[in-house]
């Protein structure tokens, strides 16, 4: 999705069209960037594969109006034709056949569309604003569909190896952390975020940071305070240095 462009230009959003994906897709202006990322994901079956996704779309609507009205019973539907004769529709079996088609088109990508599915075909949530970045939009239906539930716990991995040449000899060095989280409100990633913020806050208080004026924490006076403060609340970096054959 970051391939796609997640700019700051502002984009008119019709919730009338397609939520969640569909609208990231046919409100942002088209670019040959935009298309190439298309055809590469669908193995240059872009057109076919947005003409699929518009039926789903379409289907999944359906399916949620005529639950809302009471008109569907086990997946099905009755319609009339312009020449008034009655059909009945399954649309589940329909939008099962066209979810499958659209997987057919890039058998290599099942595991990104099943995700592009789960996080942003979902009309459960309309955009509560009419106009955004497409970042903005990203932003709010992540936050959406990948909330914190009560009993969840998050987890923050982080892994550095840095591959360097010493006495004609290569090596490389590794720092690695792990951090769980406790529950939904106690997540690793407020420790993470917010500790060092705080931590660095007490420090400066407190006098031990004389640096002044706006700084990135590249800074010894910052970091080994910091790091040194952090490690007593069980937050540390298990570092490995080693040959490499």
């Amino acid at each position: 999705m970051l391939q796609k462009g997640l700019t700051n230009n502002t984009v008119q959003l019709n919730k009338h069209q397609l939520t969640g994906l569909g609208l990231y897709l046919y409100n942002t202006p088209a670019t040959q960037e935009s298309v190439d990322w298309y055809n590469d994901i669908f193995d240059g079956k872009a057109e076919q594969a947005l003409a699929l996704i518009n039926t789903i779309n379409e289907l999944q609507t359906t399916i949620e109006q005529t639950i809302a009205e009471g008109l569907i019973k086990d997946g099905k539907i009755l319609t009339v034709n312009e020449n008034g004769t009655m059909q009945e529709h399954n649309l589940v079996q329909e939008l099962n056949e066209a979810q499958q088609q659209l997987h057919e088109l890039a058998p290599n990508a099942t595991t990104l569309l099943d995700q592009m599915m789960y996080l942003f075909w979902s009309h459960e949530d309309a955009l509560p604003f009419e106009t955004a970045t497409p970042a903005q939009a990203l932003q709010y239906l992540l936050e959406q569909r990948l909330a914190l539930q009560p009993t969840d716990k998050d987890m923050v991995v982080m892994q550095h190896e840095i591959e360097y040449e010493c006495d004609n000899i290569c090596r490389k060095a590794t720092a690695s952390l792990v951090l769980k989280g406790t529950d939904a409100m106690h997540t690793a990633m407020a420790q993470t975020v917010g500790l060092p913020l705080g931590i660095a806050a007490v420090q400066l208080l407190e006098g031990n940071i004389q640096l002044r004026g706006l700084h990135i924490p590249i800074e010894p006076a910052i970091y080994e305070l910091v790091l040194q403060a952090l490690q007593a609340h069980g937050i540390a970096f298990e570092e490995f240095d080693m040959a490499v054959v």
